[in-house]
């Protein structure tokens, strides 16, 4: 209820009128009383949008349209950034984003195309390439905020690595295609999310966290290339953490842990290279379950399903290993305890497990 001290309820505003004896008719208001009045609502509204506090504040989140081609607001995604209050939106349209600047992050100088340095989401629509020069610490999008970033729909691809992030991110929907490293997530306590994702033609790591990082990966697809035998799909390292769950792996190593712990379920690897599920060194620890492993066909190439170095443990349950040359192979005092499980010995396969030095299964 607006604070009229001229309006009587009893009465309104010909009860007023009356009090002050302005009309002749009682019933009907004069215009005195409808102008002061009038006036009064009008300044309450104007107080309310300038005062603090006279009405909520409600912030809306901007959406910064980012075109190469000239059709947005901004023509490269770091001058998007550098625009971006936090909660921003970056929205890039079709074209191709190579623009990177240099600056020292990390203890290092770096390359990036866009250098983070607030909360933001960035959504790719259809047609919109981030890429960049190959060299090694070239990046996509390189951040060390420990804050909450989104990305969706963004493609990045031929260039050193995707995206760092340290903070909270969350990536879906994205592809990342050619790169050595998609996501990276080196900071103490970091935590990723990841779902629906595509990283193709990874050299090195598809997703690589470390320093008690934590991170979610579902739903994904992950693929190597047979120039650079040994990629790896999700590692872990230094306490990290990691779930893994509903994902496919294609000519690389599966997973890999050292000295952190793995979580893997109703995951695919085929064509595996070295080792599909691997723990190297104390500490080390893969739980999986209803995981299915299946070997390469390249000459000379070494696969096993399951692989343990250096008091490295895998615990599997509900495991299909075929065509690797070794279901389990442990070294150095690993250990691997398998139940519920098949190793088919196909063409493939020449030994079901082997350990070195022997120990019991």
């Amino acid at each position: 209820m607006l604070p009229f001290p001229d309006v009587d309820r009893s009465g309104g505003m010909a009860s007023n009128a009356r009090r002050r004896g302005c009309v002749s008719d009682p019933a009907a208001p004069c215009s005195q009383c409808v102008r002061r009045v009038t006036s009064r609502v009008g300044l309450y509204v104007i107080l309310s949008l300038v005062l603090p506090g006279a009405s909520a504040d409600k912030s809306v989140a901007a959406v910064l349209r980012v075109s190469s081609l000239g059709a947005g607001q901004f023509t490269s995604i770091q001058a998007a950034l550098d625009a971006a209050a936090p909660g921003d939106t970056l929205s890039l349209l079709a074209g191709t984003y190579n623009q990177y600047s240099e600056r020292y992050a990390d203890s290092s100088y770096r390359r990036a195309v866009g250098w983070i340095s607030k909360p933001v989401t960035v959504i790719g629509t259809p047609g919109a390439r981030v890429t960049g020069p190959k060299t090694i610490d070239s990046w996509g999008f390189f951040s060390l905020l420990h804050d909450t970033l989104r990305f969706r729909d963004v493609i990045i691809r031929n260039m050193d690595s995707g995206i760092r992030a340290d903070g909270t991110t969350d990536v879906a929907n994205c592809q990342f295609i050619q790169l050595r490293s998609g996501i990276t997530v080196g900071t103490a306590y970091a935590q990723l999310t990841v779902r629906d994702c595509i990283f193709s033609a990874m050299f090195t790591d598809g997703i690589w966290c470390t320093q008690d990082a934590t991170a979610s990966i579902i739903r994904s697809h992950f693929s190597g290339t047979t120039r650079q035998i040994g990629a790896r799909g999700i590692t872990g390292d230094l306490g990290a953490y990691l779930s893994v769950a509903e994902c496919s792996f294609d000519s690389m190593i599966v997973v890999q842990t050292q000295a952190s712990v793995a979580d893997v379920r109703d995951c695919i690897g085929t064509n595996v290279i070295a080792g599909g599920l691997t723990s190297i060194g104390q500490g080390a620890v893969i739980r999986a379950a209803r995981t299915r492993l299946s070997g390469n066909t390249l000459p000379g190439v070494v696969s096993a399903g399951i692989a343990c170095q250096g008091y490295g443990q895998v615990l599997g349950d509900s495991l299909v290993v075929s065509g690797c040359e070794w279901g389990v192979m442990a070294s150095d005092w690993g250990f691997a305890r398998v139940r519920n499980s098949h190793f088919v010995r196909s063409v493939g396969m020449r030994y079901g497990c082997i350990a070195t030095p022997p120990r019991h299964w």
